[in-house]
């Protein structure tokens, strides 16, 4: 534990057992002087990922909830092969500076990736393209040639992210890597719920990041997509802040360091568990 501290009650006792645990002592007097919640906030330090529970009782019931922390700076060997999934609105809504925003997002995120990453690009209007039929191996050539195929796209159309969002899902395939599903849109298409309910059904085989671009941005379905798929949302509403909002987008999402997430339980019945 690096820092903790009682922002909520100051007066709070702390004492260290050792370098992984403390305890956290509140008195019924310092509590009475201010009865409500107890902020307590901590930090965990190491190059390793670290993690904890908390367990509380009441009422004859016991519940946990279990935390889970990345280093603070991951190196190349802790983050796993990772295969990425572009999903880009090129419909009519998106002409202009908010397509040319996608294509400089896609052209730095593609120009990150590592040898041992795999990635494919599917661009949506009224209906998709696929920039190949299966995952492809990072290459420069790969990577010019999907730049050239993102390059051609005008912004036309109408707006149908279902199925583009369900071809992309049914490209899933590698356990043992980390994939993330990219959303780049206005969020002005159809069919919302569908595709809510489709992120929250798959959300154990991808991580789903919607980015949002433009001055008329659908905030609710990108909000709602980030909700459903435990993430954020970021989204650059002008030419300005596009490129700062970019790499913030791209720091979110380039250090995956855990895939295939299990847990058992072992010797207890639980339930209720998010």
């Amino acid at each position: 534990v690096k820092q903790a501290a009682c922002s909520s009650h100051p007066a709070v006792k702390l004492n260290y057992r050792d370098k992984a645990s403390l305890d956290m002592h509140l008195d019924q007097s310092t509590y009475e002087a201010n009865k409500g919640d107890v902020i307590f906030r901590y930090r965990l330090a190491g190059e390793a990922i670290d993690g904890g529970v908390l367990l509380y009782e009441e009422g004859g019931e016991q519940f946990f909830m279990m935390t889970m922390q990345p280093p603070e700076r991951p190196t190349v060997d802790q983050i796993p092969p990772r295969d990425y999934l572009f999903i880009v609105d090129v419909s009519g809504s998106m002409n202009g500076f908010p397509i040319q925003v996608s294509k400089e997002l896609m052209h730095d995120l593609l120009s990150s990736l590592r040898p041992v990453d795999r990635f494919n690009v599917l661009l949506f209007a009224s209906g998709f393209a696929k920039f190949h039929r299966e995952m492809v191996p990072v290459s420069s050539d790969a990577i010019r040639l999907a730049i050239r195929f993102i390059d051609q796209q005008p912004g036309s159309g109408g707006t149908e992210l279902m199925p583009a969002l369900e071809e992309a899902l049914s490209m899933i395939d590698d356990a043992g890597r980390s994939t993330t599903v990219v959303i780049a849109t206005d969020g002005l298409v159809t069919v919302e719920k569908q595709a809510m309910d489709l992120i929250q059904e798959r959300l154990g085989q991808a991580n789903f990041f919607p980015f949002g671009i433009g001055s008329s941005t659908n905030r609710y379905l990108l909000e709602a997509l980030a909700h459903v798929g435990h993430s954020e949302p970021l989204v650059a509403t002008n030419a300005d802040e596009a490129r700062r909002v970019a790499q913030e987008f791209r720091t979110m999402i380039a250090s995956p360091v855990l895939t295939d997430v299990k847990l058992a339980f072992d010797g207890m019945d639980v339930y209720d568990v998010i």
